[in-house]
């Protein structure tokens, strides 16, 4: 009973908190860790028979922790070493100037995900995860309702998402219309 349970919320939660720690760190590797973490210390701590009253919010905290002390570890153990050494380092970053363009691009999309309502931003996150079905069935909507709602957001979006994605005229997947 209890592994049905915690694979039903394995399958559930994973990429929502998944998700939220790679929007704060921005690294897959330490997101990836981090979360896996959590769901062991979850898996403990029912083991031992301790109630967790909202799993989620519970996975998503120590996910957060979890991934701060794994960035704090690579620090103390790598170090800052002197240039010499740290130049013959081959690097997979493409360049500085590509890393600093993407972490600003990255910023520039959050901080427009942030200018919407509080309710646009957490049917923006419950997609990430979710299915329209399971979105209406929490929210007590019909799907045309969270369609509607997702449509707008998208809108609102939009000339944001059209610097990031090619026009549809401009994709080489779709036919040409004329």
């Amino acid at each position: 009973m209890l592994h049905v349970e915690f694979e039903k919320l394995y399958q559930r939660h994973y990429s929502v908190v998944w998700h939220k720690v790679y929007a704060r760190y921005g690294d897959d590797d330490i997101a990836h860790d981090a979360v896996q973490d959590a769901y062991v210390q979850l898996w403990k701590s029912w083991l031992s028979g301790e109630k967790i009253a909202h799993p989620l919010a519970w996975l998503c905290c120590v996910a957060a922790r979890k991934a701060r002390d794994i960035v704090k570890r690579k620090f103390h153990r790598n170090g800052t070493q002197p240039p010499a050494i740290m130049n013959a380092i081959a690097s997979h970053v493409r360049s500085v100037l590509h890393g600093i363009e993407r972490r600003e691009d990255a910023e520039k999309f959050q901080r427009e995900l942030e200018s919407l309502p509080a309710d646009d931003r957490e049917l923006v996150d419950m997609r990430q995860a979710l299915t329209i079905a399971e979105i209406a069935k929490m929210k007590g909507w019909s799907k045309r309702q969270v369609k509607r709602r997702l449509a707008k957001v998208r809108i609102s979006l939009r000339p944001l998402l059209e610097e990031y994605f090619p026009s549809r005229s401009q994709c080489r997947c779709r036919k040409a219309v004329g």
